[in-house]
């Protein structure tokens, strides 16, 4: 499992496990991140400051880039609210689509309950949204397994801690995001690393 983390550029830089996270709100050059050789993926910021436009602007971004190891990119999402972020997939999936981007399905709260209408066939990743609550319940782990089973990447949001590093790990996940490995990079991203490393070394049965 590996960390992405928005930001942060001189710090990610000396830590080659880390990867980096775009987002439309975010400073990070795509240039630069593709130049670095890591492991990149894009979110869209429905979680805190979601707009149109600047969602917009990254896509044409990343279009133009070396997607060579660009892991997948969110399709907007509505927080805590499958329906609606059902519909939002299916307004602008189709338009990741036509650019050729990875995109990255954002399960919410309550999309257990609608488990036909997942679109796996369609999606590249699934990306474990939702309410905390939500993100640790038996639902959540359940669809994080299939994801697994069914060959997706699999990456969980907001994960802040030790204790939720363990617990990613546990349910098969590729990757995760975290504020804390931003804001606080030259004390917190060391001691995630040691913790993944330690993780990463350890069966894991899912």
């Amino acid at each position: 499992m590996i960390l992405l983390v928005s930001g942060a550029t001189r710090t990610v830089a000396r830590y080659p496990e880390c990867g980096v996270l775009i987002s439309p709100r975010s400073g990070n050059s795509i240039d630069t991140v593709t130049a670095s050789g890591r492991p990149w993926a894009c979110d869209n910021d429905a979680f805190c400051n979601w707009g149109t436009e600047r969602y917009w602007s990254m896509l044409a971004k990343v279009a133009r880039a070396d997607r060579s190891r660009l892991l997948w990119v969110t399709v907007p999402d509505v927080v805590a609210d499958a329906r609606e972020t059902l519909n939002r997939w299916w307004e602008w999936y189709p338009q990741l689509d036509a650019l050729g981007l990875p995109a990255a399905f954002v399960g919410q709260d309550g999309i257990e309950r609608l488990r036909d209408e997942i679109p796996w066939h369609e999606m590249t990743a699934w990306f474990v949204g939702g309410s905390t609550e939500w993100k640790l319940s038996p639902a959540s782990e359940d669809l994080a397994r299939e994801a697994k089973q069914r060959g997706k990447w699999v990456h969980v949001g907001r994960v802040n801690s030790h204790k939720r590093l363990r617990h990613c790990v546990e349910i098969g996940a590729d990757s995760v995001d975290g504020r804390q490995w931003s804001a606080w990079a030259d004390t917190k991203i060391p001691g995630g690393l040691a913790c993944l490393r330690r993780l990463n070394s350890q069966p894991v049965l899912f």
